[in-house]
């Protein structure tokens, strides 16, 4: 007898052999992930319209009694469905470990993300258009209204037995090219390890472990124990149904190539069970389809993620939060899940960057929701179908036994991600050491002044251009702890923003630096003495000090925050909570017009002025509510002293310009920085420096993706 594989079986390997060779070549194979988004996309040709056809038929050859009594019965099942996957996510938290941690800064904090076009997802105005774009609900929407005009309708026989050839054509279509799909596993699998990096996958280990089993208990345990409860289908028999669909979702990360599959196997159990009625066909062929209008459980898991964000930032959601959680997750996730994330965490005052995460793990979640999705398919066309027909066998011995099975299956779930947790999470302060370890690159020859120059006595005029070039010396005024401007980093090495571009404008000017500290409060007179010929670290452009000396044109553009301990962000995260918020005491530096007009606009407030940055973070008592910053420069702070986070209040979209400084009548060093920051802003110089200290990118070494062939063999460099 001649040993045949299954596809499953196929597939699995495939998926497996696709992780050997990403694994061995590494990102030489990153392009083989094209290969299995073409045959994924193939795999994708029939649904919509299978879907289309299949609604239509369906539908369309019930009777009015037995429309209403289908779709009120499928209400009832999709909302115990929804209900106890919102417990397995909302419950899970309780695995998360203690850790503190923080983030750079990200242009997301202060953008939203672009609103869904609602219209085109749920209304079909144009449904070849709805086709084309893959907008599934309104496609099943028009599908829906089609059927439903059939009801009851004279003459129908002829399009229904239309739509069940057409229905049949598709079906043997998707069996074709079912037979490609180890190709377009092993491609994608391939191609995916190859090209996800160590240390990705690392900062993600806590949520992938604690989703993964989510998503496992949840669709091998919880779903299928419940239909087993109080159905007359055994465990083992919706198991049986489901391994092939199951194996096939996960390897391709893709639910709809399996529906027709779900449908004719459910068609197939309740014939087996001698449960078949004159309409279980037609129900079938309707419920699953149907269920695509709807988020189903595994869309609903990556509400998981946000309250995984929470804790990743030290801001875990609180309970109270939950229910406005799980209703907007809920009804945000009609649309799509690349929205949805962005908006959820937007409305817990949560890091929008973080969504970059999910982009990363997406390959391996993808896996594990399709899991969960499948099997509530399957689960929803089999109850309700039988809840349809009367066949729930619902006994207190039953719901006893299955709500044991639910809650077992949670606490295993729960202790086995926080033990799993625990032995891989590491509270290592990484954050502040990525920040102290950045470095400026192209330095010049420099001497650091760390006394304050003698303003008692005037120095020699301010030095021009001509002059400073002469000399060979840039006398540079900077802050010492004004991250991520200029600070000292763990190397005890000035480096920050702008000393990286006062580096290659000395280089550029043949001149080496001397770089000498200033008083804030004092620097129009150090400029003007002499002291210094140019001032730097984060300054910004202040109204009552431009008749004191001069500012080049603006660098940046920064953004007015709040810093303040963690458990006191949500105090301040609208205006109207920093109305109620009473009498606050908030501490600043420098920017005397901002701080003039807020105590004009609120007397209640009481403006604290401070030397420096370091002073507010590192007060023997909480002296101060919170600290008024640009969020550029709190976000660095924030990885340095973790227990503090950053927050933009709702409603304030205050934008402030940061430059540098020069002497009041030093003309011809301002002309010429003004025309030297024009050259460097069309250089692309500027945005790469923000990108770097600001955004925190390259701020960690690239290095090649790990590889058998490179790092093991040394076959390649």
């Amino acid at each position: 007898m001649k040993f045949k594989l299954s596809l499953s079986s196929l597939i699995l390997l495939a998926m497996f052999a696709g992780i050997g060779v990403g694994l061995f070549f590494g990102e030489m194979v990153g392009w083989m992930e094209w290969v299995g988004t073409g045959v994924i996309l193939l795999m994708q040709m029939t649904i919509l319209p299978y879907v289309t056809v299949s609604l239509i038929s369906g539908i369309g050859r019930l009777e009015g009694k037995a429309a209403k009594l289908l779709f009120s019965q499928a209400g009832i099942v999709m909302l115990i469905i929804w209900g106890m996957a919102l417990v397995g996510i909302l419950v899970l938290p309780l695995a998360f470990p203690e850790v503190t941690t923080a983030s750079f800064f990200s242009t997301s904090v202060i953008t939203s993300p672009p609103p869904v076009n609602y219209y085109d997802l749920y209304i079909p105005a144009n449904p070849f258009k709805s086709l084309a774009i893959g907008a599934i609900p309104a496609v099943v929407i028009f599908s829906i209204a089609l059927g439903i005009s059939f009801i009851n309708m004279e003459g129908r026989e002829p399009v229904i037995a239309f739509m069940d050839v057409v229905g049949k054509g598709l079906s043997r279509v998707t069996n074709f090219m079912v037979k490609t799909l180890p190709v377009g596993v092993f491609a994608s699998a391939a191609g995916a390890a190859g090209t996800l990096t160590v240390d990705e996958f690392a900062s993600l280990q806590v949520f992938l472990v604690a989703y993964a089993l989510l998503c496992l208990a949840l669709s091998l345990w919880l779903f299928p124990a419940m239909v087993a409860a109080i159905t007359p289908f055994s465990y083992r028999e919706v198991m049986s149904l489901s391994r092939d669909s199951l194996i096939t979702a996960f390897a391709t990360g893709n639910i709809f190539i399996v529906l027709p599959v779900l449908i004719e196997g459910s068609k197939k159990l309740f014939a087996e069970k001698n449960l078949t009625r004159a309409d279980t066909d037609g129900n079938l062929d309707v419920l699953l389809p149907i269920a695509f209008t709807f988020p189903n459980a595994g869309k609903l898991t990556v509400i998981f993620f946000v309250l995984f964000c929470g804790w990743f930032t030290g801001k875990d959601v609180s309970i109270t939060a939950y229910p406005m959680l799980a209703m907007s997750g809920l009804l945000s996730l009609f649309g799509s899940v690349h929205a949805a994330i962005p908006f959820m965490l937007n409305s817990l005052q949560l890091p929008s960057d973080l969504y970059q995460l999910f982009l990363v793990s997406s390959f391996i979640t993808g896996k594990f929701n399709s899991l969960v999705a499948v099997m509530h398919l399957l689960i929803f066309g089999l109850l309700t179908t039988a809840l349809i027909q009367k066949q729930w066998l619902v006994t207190t011995r039953d719901l006893l036994k299955a709500g044991g099975m639910v809650l077992a299956g949670l606490v295993l779930m729960i202790v086995s991600a926080r033990i799993i947790s625990s032995v891989i999470i590491s509270e290592s302060g990484n954050t502040a050491e990525l920040l102290g370890n950045m470095r400026v690159v192209n330095e010049v020859s420099t001497e650091i002044q760390d006394q304050y120059p003698d303003l008692s006595t005037a120095s020699a005029p301010a030095a021009n251009l001509q002059s400073i070039i002469q000399r060979g010396v840039l006398r540079v005024g900077y802050l010492p702890n004004n991250a991520p401007f200029t600070y000292f980093n763990q190397q005890n090495k000035l480096v920050g923003l702008d000393i990286s571009l006062i580096n290659t404008f000395a280089q550029e000017l043949g001149v080496e630096i001397e770089l000498i500290p200033y008083d804030p409060k004092r620097l129009d007179i150090t400029l003007n003495q002499g002291h210094i010929d140019i001032a730097i670290s984060g300054i910004a452009m202040d109204a009552t000090l431009m008749g004191k000396m001069n500012f080049t044109d603006p660098i940046l553009q920064l953004h007015l925050a709040l810093v303040a301990k963690d458990y006191r962000l949500k105090d301040f995260s609208t205006v109207q909570k920093l109305r109620e918020a009473g009498e606050l005491k908030i501490a600043m530096v420098g920017q005397e017009k901002l701080a003039e007009r807020i105590q004009a606009a609120r007397p209640d407030i009481t403006l604290f002025q401070l030397t420096n940055y370091q002073a507010y973070f590192e007060q023997p008592k909480e002296i101060y509510d919170a600290l008024l910053i640009s969020a550029e420069a709190g976000y660095a702070w924030s990885m340095l002293y973790p227990d503090y986070g950053v927050i933009l209040p709702e409603g304030t979209d205050y934008e402030f310009p940061m430059a540098f400084a020069t002497a009041r009548g030093n003309y011809s060093m301002l002309v010429y920085l003004n025309s030297w920051i024009t050259l460097k802003k069309t250089e692309g110089l500027i945005e790469q420096e923000y990108e770097f200290w600001i955004l925190g990118k390259g701020a960690k070494e690239d290095r090649p993706r790990w590889s058998v062939i490179r790092d093991y063999l040394g076959w390649v460099n």
